[in-house]
Formats: C-alpha cells, structure tokens, sequence
C-alpha cells in the first residue's frame, strides 16, 4: 500500500511540474507577443504623429483658382471669400430668420466667458436634446453666444440650461431688431 500511494504522490507531482512548465512557457510566448505589438503600436503613433505634422504644413492652392477638385487626403481646405462675413439683417429675413440665438452669463462676479464654455460643453449635450448648434462664441463681459437653426431648438436649448446649470447661469434670448432706417 505505501508504495502504491508512493507511486501516486509522485506521479501527481510529475504532472504538475509538466503543467507549470507548459504555462511558463505560455506565458512567455504571450509576453513576447504584448511587447511586439506594444513596440508596432509605438512605431505607429510615431508614423501618425509625423503625417499629422506634414498634413498641417501643406496648403491647398487659393479658392480664386479656376481649377477646382477634390482636395486630397493631405490638403487643408481654405474658405472661400465672405463666407466668414457677418449677415445682413436683410439677409436673415430673407433665409425666414434663421439665425436664432440665445447667450449665457455667468451668477458669479468676475467669471470669465472660458470658464461658462466649459461649464456648457460638460453640462449640456446637444445630441440628446436634439439641438442643432451652428456657433458657440465668447462675448464680452464673460458672456457666451450660442446660435440655434430654429425658435424650437432655442427654447429646447435654454429650457435644458436652465435646467441643469440654472443656479450658476443665467439664460437670455436675444431678440433681433430692426435697423433704425429713418435717418
């Protein structure tokens, strides 16, 4: 009986050096494939960075140019002129008043334009409200300028503002008046 329970204990342990070198030796093929592919992935974050660098460096030929094409994959985009000019206020009547426009200030004395951006841009998430937001701009006086497609939309927007940052922001619609064309 000793000796059959003598050959049991040392086969038992035989199978278990067997299964503890198989896992060291998995266990290294693994660690070697991590640090390969740490080392491919380092390599491509440096590719990356280096098409980044170039892409920013390389301009597209003016939009007064006759020739237009599609701009390839490592060309930068210029505007064309007066797209950025302000709007007429004829021109806003004639597109049915589009620009709608709500701004936000700030409770708090002395708290800059930045800060309530960011406090906006953590807050609110104009995908879940489903409100399209054309421009966020910093005003004076720590003032921010939201633009808005529609009426509907801005009153979406300003309800859910004053929803979640209420206490720490103030909401006013701006309301778009005639020039004074008597003069």
């Amino acid at each position: 009986m000793k000796k059959g329970l003598k050959q049991t204990i040392f086969d038992t342990v035989s199978t278990l050096r067997d299964l503890f070198i198989l896992l060291k030796t998995s266990r290294d093929s693994k660690t070697q494939t991590i640090s390969d592919l740490e080392g491919q992935v380092a390599s491509m974050k440096v590719e990356l960075a280096a098409s980044i660098d170039t892409t920013t460096k390389v301009h597209r030929e003016t939009s007064s140019s006759t020739t237009e094409g599609p701009a390839s994959v490592n060309t930068r985009v210029v505007a064309k002129p007066g797209v950025g000019r302000r709007k007429l206020f004829t021109e806003i009547l004639a597109n049915g008043g589009n620009a709608q426009e709500i701004y936000n200030h700030s409770h708090v004395k002395g708290q800059t334009s930045e800060t309530i951006k960011e406090i906006l841009k953590i807050n609110i998430n104009p995908t879940e409200i489903r409100v399209g937001i054309n421009a966020l701009k910093n005003l004076r006086n720590g003032k921010v300028l939201k633009e808005t497609n529609t009426k509907e939309e801005l009153e979406t927007l300003g309800k859910d503002i004053n929803d979640k940052n209420g206490d720490r922001l103030e909401t006013h619609i701006h309301k778009f008046r005639h020039p004074d064309l008597s003069s």
